[in-house]
């Protein structure tokens, strides 16, 4: 049976815009700093086995606190089948090749209500292997008209990206991830996040 994991979400939502594009006006949307340390590592390398890991894990920023009914496998939690699902942006550090839309089993994504990811970059070509089981020091960074993706302080992806198109009002921010059919060690670390809660006026949110 392939597992996933519940999301791990904040319990109190964040308003991240007014409603109005955020391109247009950035004090209209809010600006987001998420630091990680990762380290994913499939229980194959620990028992000495031919078996691959599992799917991988995701930072996501979704409409609703609920993980979607057959989200498993492949689709690491974030969305399922329904094209009609919860809105999600959502960052993937996928670590099997599920189908042909992903670039390998060592990647970053930037998905957006899919899978299948407007925007990734394999990190095989930075020297850097996501489920090599050591730490990966992560900064995700939202200034309101670009979606940045830093590891080890290398900049590994760089996408324009409007919240507001894609995402209501206020949001739930955390975590979830999928092992299919094998296991995997898929370990946060540590993790802060901080942004402008723009129902808050303007005032900075924390949390780790």
């Amino acid at each position: 049976m392939p597992s996933k994991l519940p999301p791990i979400l904040e319990e109190v939502p964040l308003r991240i815009h007014r409603g109005e594009p955020c391109i247009r006006n950035l004090l209209d949307c809010g600006k987001t700093v998420t630091p990680l340390l990762l380290s994913i590592q499939p229980l194959s390398s620990i028992s000495k086995t031919e078996s691959p890991g599992g799917e991988g894990l995701a930072f996501i920023i979704a409409g609703d606190s609920t993980l979607p009914p057959y989200s498993e496998g492949r689709w690491l939690g974030i969305v399922n089948s329904d094209p009609n699902g919860s809105p999600v942006v959502a960052v993937e550090f996928d670590t099997r090749k599920s189908d042909d839309q992903d670039l390998d089993d060592n990647h970053i994504g930037l998905d957006i209500n899919s899978i299948n990811s407007n925007a990734s970059v394999s990190l095989t070509h930075f020297g850097f292997n996501i489920s090599g089981g050591h730490d990966l020091r992560v900064l995700l960074q939202y200034d309101g008209q670009n979606w940045t993706v830093r590891v080890n302080e290398t900049l590994v992806l760089s996408q324009r990206l409007d919240l507001s198109i894609y995402l209501p009002k206020k949001v739930f921010v955390g975590f979830s991830a999928s092992t299919s059919n094998e296991t995997q060690l898929n370990c946060v670390k540590s993790w802060e996040f901080s942004g402008t809660d723009i129902g808050g006026e303007g005032n900075l949110l924390w949390v780790a």
